[in-house]
């Protein structure tokens, strides 16, 4: 009985915190879900949080797939054909504004472009992560113009980014961006691309393998400033409470 009577109010703090707690939303996906196997096709997979749809096709050739050898965790999304572009896109559950993102990405050969684009669900490019090709400088661009360093063949790569107000100090105004790769300094805010504005609602990943050589993806995670659509964890109220339990003591 003293006992029950000690531990009865922690239970009605923490009954009552899980009734008005609200979660940071964030989008994430890291490959790793039900159906993540060694060279199944990304296309139609569903893992992660905060998705409006599962993966789906691009105007392409071939798809990306799921790879379980030279990841960062237990499985990644690799694209390795040799002879066409490969782009895959995926819907948010709702549209972002302000948003904090990281994803890791790696590339095995020096031949080809690789990009990871932000868009609009019509495929307008917001925002794109650009790697380029060695005969083009061999540089990670944000938006094709700003450098944010160079890649390493078979190396993973963080990149950072902050789009819209994210809140924090020397982040960047409404419709800019910023970039930064492995925790190096911010780049400079440079503008969304095609005059847009507003909400991100897509990631598309892109690879043009003319040359033969792979791109990685792992570890996307968009963490939404706002709140956003998926913050608030839900709590059903129970038939019969624990303090209706504990009120009988």
């Amino acid at each position: 009985m003293k006992i029950l009577l000690k531990i009865a109010p922690i239970i009605i703090i923490l009954v009552a915190i899980g009734f008005s707690i609200a979660l940071a939303a964030s989008v994430d996906e890291d490959f790793n879900g039900s159906g993540y196997t060694d060279e199944t096709s990304l296309v139609g997979l569903n893992g992660g949080t905060c998705w409006g749809q599962a993966w789906q096709d691009g105007a392409d050739v071939d798809d990306w797939s799921i790879e379980s050898t030279g990841c960062r965790t237990a499985n990644c999304a690799n694209a390795d054909t040799g002879s066409a572009d490969i782009i895959d896109d995926r819907e948010f559950s709702a549209g972002i504004t302000n948003a904090s993102t990281t994803v890791y990405m790696k590339r095995s050969d020096t031949n080809d472009n690789g990009f990871i684009r932000f868009a609009k669900t019509d495929n307008t490019t917001i925002i794109t992560i650009f790697y380029e090709r060695n005969g083009l400088g061999s540089d990670i661009l944000l938006n094709n113009s700003v450098d944010i360093g160079g890649w390493v063949v078979d190396q993973w790569h963080s990149i950072e980014l902050e789009w819209g107000d994210t809140g924090g100090g020397g982040t960047c105004a409404a419709n800019e961006v910023r970039a930064r790769m492995g925790g190096d300094t911010w780049s400079a805010c440079t503008a969304f691309m095609n005059t847009q504005t507003g909400a991100v609602e897509q990631v598309e990943v892109d690879w043009k393998a003319d040359g033969g050589g792979t791109m990685g993806i792992d570890e996307l995670v968009i963490i939404d400033a706002d709140g956003g659509s998926c913050a608030v964890a839900a709590v059903a109220t129970p038939a019969n409470p624990l303090w209706r339990f504990i009120s009988d003591f």
